[in-house]
């Protein structure tokens, strides 16, 4: 019975050293603005001496002071839209937004004027993860960016001295010592269970760690893919843009490409405006406007945008609209016949639908990163391990071995533990993990795409002799062409079936209908494919 009690003893030190150590944030608002930041929704809370009813929608905040009738209703609190902390609702997608639906509104107008200046950015980016050498002695003097800085000292100190406790209260000297030490000899039964059990919360949080970084993993794969699914997009565009006969990109081709790599730059930033909590302001209607100061949209596509709830799609549709039109004008592709425009604007349309639904992946996975249950359970195993340590060690390793194998114990499973946790928040979304180095670095992402939306553009605005013969010089009929193809002049005539052009040569299906439908709006000479212009 004694022993009982001096567990609850323990655990009730235990929880208050935790709770009087939570960091609790601080606000302008007073009690108020204090309990909202910290309890569910729909709860009644205790601020100042009276009692408040708190009531959330989407845009608002209600409360309503018991010792006073009159209700205030915030549509965003003021004192809480710059730099203040917010506690986490689980009813929202936590790895998306960190449990704030108002992530993006607390940021004062020069926090947002250097974040749109950091994602208009093309300067050198830096690493999208930590980097590291493989070297013995360097990792052992890393710090930063590692998993140590998560749980030393706090979490090892903390079990080293509860393992002290419990030490001291069956080993120190004092009354009732023959039965304190009589008591650690029942313990060897505590010590039996442990060590089966330890097996078993070793083998599943390692398992949990391969889960974690298993969807760390495929996030961050889901994100390189759209980035290349962007390249491939601007490649086509810079490779195929009409071009004078000096080599250069006509002032057509020219104003388009500068157009549609602006728009790439934007929904780009826009779509992580949308999946992370610190780009998140740009999505609002605020960061739109700095957007448009720095002249990454036009206040015409900015009130467009405050129309929409996913503002990158809505840009990603003006990039699909573009793509048709400059085909259709000869803009892109204007060298070639219409089953190759035909061609080049189906790609196109496909790469830009296998961008959709890439980057509609990311929030799928990250709000089905890992269910609750799951995670409840090895965090329950994990700490139960931990808690229950020195109690089984103290009868076989005795007192000191018991405090320094706790602290083992701690060591391993509660970074393991941490680390999988981190892993299953990609982007740091959560302040929980916030600045632990382990996410992935959005900036690099989104400056890497700056750099390659302008890259092709610039790298295939000239192009060499050699290659300008081949597009502009006189050329013969291909060996390999059919019957249905006759040379007229230095041009090829497509005539017949069988010709590149003919109706009789091309499948059925929707090309056929595409091909028509170029040809209807742009109708291509007799002579062949259209030369450059003059």
């Amino acid at each position: 019975m004694r022993a009982a009690v001096w567990f609850a003893l323990a655990a009730a030190s235990t929880y208050a050293v935790c709770e009087a150590t939570a960091p609790r944030p601080r606000t302008a608002a007073g009690s108020h603005a204090w309990a909202l930041a910290h309890l569910p929704r729909s709860r009644h809370i205790r601020a100042g001496t009276g009692r408040s009813a708190v009531r959330w929608t989407a845009t608002e905040i209600e409360v309503q002071p018991a010792a006073d009738a009159q209700k205030t209703i915030w549509a965003m609190p003021p004192s809480l839209s710059a730099g203040s902390k917010w506690f986490y609702d689980v009813d929202q997608a936590l790895a998306l937004n960190g449990g704030d639906v108002w992530s993006g509104q607390r940021v004062t107008p020069s926090q947002l004027h250097d974040l749109c200046e950091m994602a208009l950015s093309t300067g050198a980016p830096r690493p999208v993860i930590p980097q590291f050498h493989p070297s013995r002695r360097w990792l052992w003097q890393q710090w930063a960016g590692t998993i140590l800085r998560r749980v030393l000292p706090r979490e090892v100190l903390f079990n080293t001295l509860f393992a002290t406790v419990i030490t001291g209260l069956f080993r120190a000297p004092g009354p009732y010592g023959a039965w304190r030490a009589s008591a650690v000899n029942a313990l060897m039964s505590v010590d039996q269970v442990w060590l089966l059990a330890s097996g078993l919360v070793s083998f599943t949080l390692s398992f949990f760690l391969t889960q974690a970084y298993t969807v760390w993993r495929d996030v961050y794969v889901v994100v390189r893919q759209a980035q290349g699914r962007l390249n491939d997009i601007n490649m086509l565009c810079a490779t195929s843009a009409a071009r004078q006969m000096n080599g250069t990109y006509t002032p057509e081709a020219e104003e388009f490409l500068t157009t549609f790599a602006r728009y790439v730059r934007a929904y780009n930033v826009l779509f992580y405006a949308s999946v992370t909590t610190e780009f998140a302001p740009l999505g609002t209607p605020a960061g739109l406007k700095e957007l448009m100061g720095c002249g990454a949209i036009t206040d015409e596509e900015r009130e467009a945008l405050l129309k929409t709830t996913n503002a990158h799609n809505t840009v990603l549709g003006w990039m699909h609209n573009m793509a048709m039109s400059g085909v259709r004008r000869g803009v892109l592709g204007y060298d070639l016949d219409s089953n190759s425009r035909a061609a080049l604007l189906k790609m196109m349309l496909e790469k830009m639908t296998a961008l959709r639904s890439t980057c509609a992946s990311v929030p799928d996975k990250l709000s089905g990163r890992m269910p609750l249950a799951y995670t409840q359970l090895v965090q329950i195993l994990s700490d139960l391990l931990v808690l229950f340590s020195p109690f089984a060690l103290i009868h076989s390793v005795g007192g000191v071995g018991a405090v320094a194998g706790t602290a083992l114990v701690t060591l391993f499973h509660a970074s393991i533990s941490s680390l999988a946790k981190l892993l299953l928040d990609p982007f740091g979304n959560m302040t929980w993990g916030a600045n632990s180095g382990i996410s992935i670095n959005v900036a690099t992402l989104i400056k890497e795409v700056n750099l390659s939306s302008e890259r092709w553009r610039i790298q295939c605005a000239t192009l060499p002799a050699a290659v300008r013969r081949t597009m502009f010089a006189e050329y013969d009929p291909p060996p390999f062409a059919g019957e249905g193809t006759e040379r007229s002049g230095s041009s090829v005539r497509e005539s017949g079936e069988g010709g590149r052009g003919g109706d009789g040569g091309a499948e059925p299906g929707r090309e056929q209908d595409v091909v028509a439908s170029i040809e209807g709006r742009w109708p291509v000479s007799t002579g062949g494919p259209p030369g450059p212009p003059k």
